[in-house]
């Protein structure tokens, strides 16, 4: 059937259809990914004069693009009617919590392609992307869908997925293909996916709904890049071949079609998607709009690759406004488009007004006019508060002046100059002519207002309802103009557009509406900027800029402070010709030079302070942050860390051979240098890390204090080079940050206050890091960062200084850039000796030498991050990049839960650089789940791990007591005399039945064969000799590889766990692993013991993909009517019926057995329903002292119980027949999935009987 909820995909959205939230309802998707001609413009209902057409010179040639369609049935030949301005993307897909999706994947392209979705928990079938994640079989079948093939995707909408009470109406989230990421999307495979509140469906008033794709595209990165170059028009041939495209819906320079709304409809959503495979940033405006993101007013969104924004706006005003990205560089290459707002249902159809429209030469001749309405009343009634409104005047004049960028700096300042500044002949001398704002007392623009000698404008403050009378006089030499940002209403036209000729005169009227103003999750007053907008690039470069203040009623403090950061690039301004020639450099500078250029764009900082008396009173009280420790939450704990700079050698994880390296490739290692924690002020003994930490890679250790705590931290620098010490944020300027020299050690003290913890509304705790600033970008880029986390008082209460209850990972999404690395030279001499040649001017010397890692691991090598299902679990993310480093993160099928102000869920977390989060969820679904950057070109370099999510109750013997595990896995460093290794089995019986070393130095080890989770040990002694022997202490360790072992340290505070052993040589003693752990090679070690080392053992654990469960047989959770047979055995005595086949049952009767021994018998299982099966344990019986068992069979499943798959060999593909012996554990790899489970036996010993028990766990049911 088709989707109910299409209403979002139509531009006007009523609650038709869906009248009360339903119970699991199924929406059905019929999607195919074909391949189209795509046109970047859309040529059809373009005005032919329009400035739309003047930009089409540079029009793209078509390209052969991959896309989503969506179609009426699984024949897929009928699509279904799309609204034209969703342009590219595919099909909205909403549902609500409860709900069950299913799309219906059809590949009709050439290359394969997926269905992967965000925001959302899925089950592994049901993905679509592929990574080592321990499946195989069916559950890899959605990874990559074959030209031609189907696959059904069923995505079963938990309620921890859907939007909180603080989100909007419907969380934004998308979905596309991830068989190749960058691939992929670029060639044009994305779409939206909505999860929406019940009460969306429910609502009585009309919506309009709108997804805005704001994508860019590079089709050298695509699929079809060079096809679609051969296959271009004719009409396109003498294109200039452009590869990248900034597109809206898929349409560059406004011609996206159909975005038309009604005036003054209270809902207008805006669905925006970030896309590209690169970390573009972009900042979009709705021209003369504001809009409401969460609980703030927006004017510009920054959308960047893998963001989501759900955003409400107020259509007020009828006309056509542009969407544009405010970064020139976008809004050049075509990103923006036009809404159009009409009155509904009747009026003029706007739908192709132009700006060319309006008649603006009426007003050339009253640029020396200014006409404002009367004055008097100039106080009126703001609300029914009965606070008064205002007219606020100013006269502000453009004005050319010459500025220094550098006017604190003196001539001796040679170390300044030399480190942050150009040298001849690449700058100007950072004078410049430019143009700035300057407010005058009154029209005669004769006596200026302030003195002070500032580049910016003068600060503009009101509050809502109030106006600005603004007297703009041209004092300069070329038209220009002042309009502000972010208000919706600007008097008499839309000016922004119409210049002010030199010494013309022109009153404009800005009014503060409520659209304007804060809402209640803003401050009390919103910044914007008013500017120059007649080439606003160029006019803001000129420097023509100045500051807007809306504020809240009832608002106002006394003093503002306004520091406001700003990048000129003063090769794009007005004046550039004239400065270059007015300067003395200009004999040697080249403007065309690289470095020239660079030197022009000025990074400068303001800083503006300005008194308001705005007087109000409020209850009499004042709320304020304070830096003082709050004295009321009692005692003051004092917390102390050892840290130490230390040089290592790093291998971001891969560990290849050196002679396996291949050219122009990476060094096989690196030395750099770390932070890392020590035991006491000594320095000489370290703290191992443990379990807990070893995530933490070559980050630092975790320094965790809570507010009012006093905070030490001893460092030492054991590094051959100067480092520092300094915490971002709790820096106290009086200790400074000063290198510290090689061998020496420094005390540094902090005392943790309110500001610098979470406030009541954010979680527990907060992220933050510690570094080294001696520069601050090679000590970075060395190994020198650490997490930072401070909590809130009485949070920290367990032994290690943690939170219980919570599991806490910090992550460092970076790349390190090895050359600029201390110890580049170092490395180059030792891994790069002759004939290996360096060439700095190669760019694979840069790229080769680049890690996208997290946490310095790369491509999924991080090790250390498991946890359990149910668990909480705080994610502490940190990006300490340069200033381009954007990065995205996402764990597959796991939503964060965001608590900055409010409780919000988001599928992906934006991490700028510098920028530190705090995120929370809790896992519902085990198994292995990607955690990457989920911006393409980061995610394919690398930034990429694995969490391993468990299920804690899925603790099973794994083998020894029951010979699963073979004699040749158990091995020894050494035995005495026949106590061999392999006798060391739980329970072992005879006159030499365990394993006896010699000494303390004596160890034993079992080989798993694979990756096993690790949860306990079961351990016992033996008698021999009428003499016990056991172990009374032991210590453990571990290994994926035999060559890195680990002690298990858990959450001892020592450096290894010491376990307790047995007290007496025959009881079994269980010792369990907090945390369990991920190994295939582990080994025992006595500390102590009674005589001998002497060991009997068991080890406890389960699959990574928790999936060893017995499911219910032995236990009779399984119900006796489930249980049937081809025929059973009866007697006059006994009846061996189907009901009786369950592991370990006792009686006379006690298994099935069937009426004739033959191969055509079967016993079946009904599990209930669709279960993921493991195996099976397999047990026989006895009659009469009689032993009868089955010693081989053959395995059938079916999801329905009519159709019948057999389980066959893989490379014969005929039936598999398992042999088995008594108590026998069978495996399936892969793993089976049905309801219904049929044994046939094929082998048997006397007689057919058997008990059976089935291993495995949930997975995805059907539709």
């Amino acid at each position: 059937m088709g989707p109910t909820p299409l209403l979002v995909l139509l531009p006007l959205l009523c609650a038709i259809g869906r009248t009360q939230p339903t119970a699991t309802a199924v929406t059905e998707y019929y999607i195919a990914a074909v391949e189209i001609g795509w046109d970047y413009v859309h040529l059809d209902d373009v005005d032919p004069v329009s400035d739309q057409r003047k930009r089409l010179k540079d029009a793209p040639q078509k390209y052969i693009k991959a896309v989503y369609r969506e179609y009426t049935d699984s024949t897929y030949t009928v699509p279904k009617p799309r609204p034209a301005w969703t342009g590219i993307q595919g099909p909205v897909i909403v549902a609500q919590a409860g709900d069950r999706v299913v799309v219906h994947f059809k590949n009709l392209a050439s290359q394969p392609f997926s269905i992967s979705p965000v925001g959302i928990t899925y089950w592994k079938q049901s993905e679509g992307a592929g990574y080592d994640d321990s499946t195989a079989g069916q559950e890899k079948e959605d990874d990559a869908v074959s030209p031609g093939g189907y696959y059904k995707y069923v995505w079963d909408i938990n309620p921890n997925d859907g939007p909180t009470n603080s989100d909007p109406e419907c969380l934004t989230y998308s979905y596309s293909s991830q068989v190749d990421t960058v691939r992929d999307i670029n060639s044009g495979l994305i779409g939206a996916l909505l999860i929406c509140k019940a009460s969306h469906f429910i609502k009585t008033q009309c919506t309009v709904s709108f997804v805005l794709l704001f994508a860019v595209f590079d089709e050298t990165k695509s699929w079809y890049g060079e096809i679609g170059e051969r296959r271009s028009r004719e009409k396109f041939k003498r294109s200039n071949r452009r590869k990248e495209y900034h597109t809206i819906n898929g349409y560059i320079n406004s011609t996206l079609p159909g975005l038309v709304l009604c005036q003054g409809r209270k809902h207008v959503f805006w669905h925006m998607i970030g896309i590209g495979t690169a970390p573009e940033i972009h900042s979009i405006q709705f021209q003369d709009h504001t809009l409401q993101v969460l609980a703030h007013r927006k004017v510009n969104v920054e959308v960047t690759p893998m963001a989501f924004i759900t955003a409400e706006m107020k259509a007020n005003a009828i006309g056509r406004f542009l969407i544009s990205c405010q970064i020139f560089a976008h809004r050049l290459d075509g990103m923006d488009a036009f809404f159009m707002v009409e009155q509904c249902p009747s009026g003029p159809d706007l739908r192709n007004a132009q700006q060319e429209d309006y008649n603006y030469e009426e007003y050339e001749s009253s640029f020396n006019l200014v006409s404002f309405p009367p004055k008097n009343p100039q106080v009126q009634i703001r609300s029914s508060r009965g606070e008064l409104s205002k007219t606020w005047e100013h006269f502000i004049a453009a004005e050319e002046v010459t500025w220094d960028y550098t006017p604190h700096l003196k001539h001796t300042d040679s170390k300044l100059q030399s480190e942050y500044l150009a040298t001849a002949p690449h700058h100007l001398e950072y004078k410049y002519k430019k143009v700035a704002y300057v407010e005058y007392t009154d029209a005669t623009f004769t006596q200026r207002k302030s003195s002070a000698k500032t580049l910016l404008g003068p600060l503009l403050k009101g509050k809502v309802n109030d106006q600005f009378h603004i007297t703009f006089r041209n004092l300069a030499s070329r038209p220009f103009n002042i309009y502000p940002n972010g208000l919706t209403r600007i008097s008499p036209l839309d000016l922004r557009s119409i210049g002010v000729p030199p010494n013309g005169t022109f009153g404009y009227i800005w009014s503060l509406t409520t659209e304007d103003g804060p809402l209640e999750g803003d401050p009390q007053c919103l910044t914007q900027l008013y500017q120059s907008t007649i080439s606003p690039e160029r006019d803001l470069a000129s420097g023509l800029v100045g500051t807007l203040l809306i504020c809240k009623h009832g608002s106002g403090s006394d003093k503002d402070w306004n520091l406001i950061f700003a990048v000129f690039d003063e090769n794009r301004s007005w004046y550039i010709d004239e400065n270059l020639k007015n300067s003395n450099q200009i004999s040697k500078s080249n403007n065309t030079d690289p470095e020239f250029y660079d030197s022009n764009v000025i990074y400068s900082k303001f800083i503006l302070k300005v008194i308001f008396f705005f007087f109000f009173f409020e209850n009499g009280t004042d709320t304020f942050a304070s830096d003082y420790m709050d004295l009321r939450s009692g005692e003051i704990r004092y917390r102390y860390y050892y840290i130490a700079a230390e040089e290592v050698i790093w291998d971001y994880g891969i560990r290849k051979p050196h002679q396996l390296i291949k050219p122009r490739k990476f060094l096989p290692q690196y030395k750099k240098v770390v932070f890392r924690a020590y035991r006491d002020k000594d320095f000489r003994h370290p703290v191992t890390r443990g379990e807990l930490q070893e995530h933490l890679g070559i980050m630092g250790p975790f320094i965790r204090a809570e507010i009012n705590d006093l905070l030490t931290v001893i460092f030492k620098n054991k590094a051959s080079r100067p480092f520092s010490f300094h915490l971002q944020g709790v820096y106290d300027r009086s200790q400074g940050a000063e290198p510290v020299a090689p061998g020496e050690a420094r005390t540094y003290n902090w005392r943790i206050t309110i500001k610098q913890g979470p406030t009541d509304k954010q979680l527990d705790c907060k992220a933050g890091a510690y570094y080294s600033t001696v520069n601050k970008e090679r000590d970075f880029h060395s190994g020198l960062i650490g997490p930072l986390v401070i909590c809130k008082t009485g949070t920290l209460l367990t032994r290690l200084g943690t939170q219980p209850g919570v599991e806490e990972f910090a992550l460092l999404f970076n790349t390190f850039d090895e050359t600029k690395s201390w110890y580049l030279e170092e490395n180059l001499q030792q891994y790069c000796a002759p004939p290996c040649h360096v060439n700095p001017e190669d760019p694979w010397y840069h790229i080769s030498n680049k890690f996208a890692a997290i946490n310095g691991y790369v491509a999924e090598t991080l090790p250390g991050l498991v946890v359990a299902r149910h668990q909480q679990v705080r994610w502490h993310l940190l990006n300490v990049g340069s200033d381009g480093e954007y990065h995205a993160v996402h764990v597959h099928g796991l939503p964060f839960t965001d608590h900055t102000e409010e409780e919000h869920r988001m599928g992906v977390y934006k991490l700028f650089p510098g920028v530190f989060g705090t995120l929370q969820m809790k896992p519902l679904t085990v198994g292995t789940w990607l955690v990457e950057c989920t911006i393409g070109d980061y995610q394919l370099a690398g930034m990429r791990a694995k969490l391993l999510v468990y299920d804690p109750h899925c603790v099973l013997p794994l083998g020894m007591k029951s010979g699963r595990i073979e004699d040749s896995q158990i091995t020894a460093s050494n035995h005495r005399e026949s106590w061999e290794p392999h006798l060391a089995r739980l329970e072992q019986s005879g006159y030499i039945n365990a394993w006896m070393g010699q000494n303390k130095l004596s160890w034993l080890q079992v080989d798993l064969l694979k990756p096993t989770l690790l949860h306990g040990v079961q351990t016992q002694g033996v008698r021999a000799k009428l003499r016990e022997n056991y172990i009374t202490h032991f210590t453990v360790s571990y290994s994926l590889d035999q060559e890195t072992w680990i002690n298990y340290r858990g959450n001892s505070t020592r450096q290894t766990c010491i376990f307790y052993g047995n007290m007496d040589s025959s009881k079994v003693k269980e010792n369990h692993f907090s945390p369990p752990f991920v190994a295939r090679y582990i080994r025992i070690h006595p500390v102590n013991y009674e005589r001998r080392p002497a060991l009997r053992m068991e080890l406890l654990g389960c699959d990574l993909n928790s999936c060893s469960l017995p499911l219910g047989l032995q236990k009779r959770q399984i119900p006796d009517d489930s249980l049937i047979a081809s025929s059973s055995y009866s007697s006059l005595l006994r009846s061996w019926s189907p009901t009786l086949a369950r592991l370990h049952q006792q009686g006379s009767a006690n298994a099935w057995r069937p009426k004739n021994n033959n191969p055509h018998e079967w016993l079946q299982v009904d599990l209930g329903k669709v279960k993921r099966i493991t195996g099976v344990v397999t047990q026989g019986a006895h009659s009469l002292l009689t032993q009868m068992m089955v010693t081989e069979f053959s395995v059938t499943v079916s999801h329905d119980g009519q159709s019948w798959s057999s389980v066959l060999e893989e490379s014969s593909q005929r039936e598999k027949v398992h042999q088995e012996n008594e108590e026998a554990v069978t495996l399936f790899d892969p793993p089976l999935f049905g309801q219904f489970l049929r044994i046939h036996p094929r082998g048997w010993i006397n007689d057919i009987a058997l008990r059976l028990e089935v291993l495995g766990c949930d997975t995805q049911q059907g539709p």
